[in-house]
């Protein structure tokens, strides 16, 4: 059992050291991050129409995503799911100061293959021990 508690810790730390280099590496200009712009471009909030909506806060993001059919892009259509999570990954990467790309890419190509294999590491510990314990 101790072994699984090194590897929880482990894999605690790992992500808790990850998300810091994360969260300090971001050195986007205003230029880059502005080179993706929102899809969500138009919005009506309280039955009052926004043109050239910016997301300030999570409640937006939230808001709009509940509220798609309220919303609309520049070329005119309501907003679907996958543009709402594009504009979702542009506000987290405009937060920690990396582009669409960027962050994109951290996302799916570090964080998640990342995730999974620490995922099947802890179910394989677990396995080993849960038989080792039941033999």
């Amino acid at each position: 059992m101790k072994k699984l508690k090194y590897i929880y810790l482990g894999s605690l730390f790992f992500w808790i050291f990850l998300s810091f280099v994360v969260f300090v590496g971001g050195n986007a200009t205003k230029k880059q991050i502005d080179f993706y712009p929102y899809y969500a471009d138009k919005v009506i909030i309280n039955d009052k129409l926004i043109n050239k909506f910016e997301y300030k806060s999570v409640s937006d993001l939230l808001y709009v995503f509940s509220n798609l059919e309220k919303c609309k892009t520049k070329d005119g259509h309501f907003l679907n799911t996958f543009e709402w999570c594009c504009d979702f990954i542009r506000f987290i990467g405009t937060n920690l100061e990396y582009d669409y790309q960027t962050m994109n890419l951290i996302i799916f190509v570090v964080y998640l293959p990342l995730f999974i294999f620490n995922i099947l590491v802890i179910l394989i510990a677990q396995y080993l021990v849960i038989r080792k314990l039941s033999s």
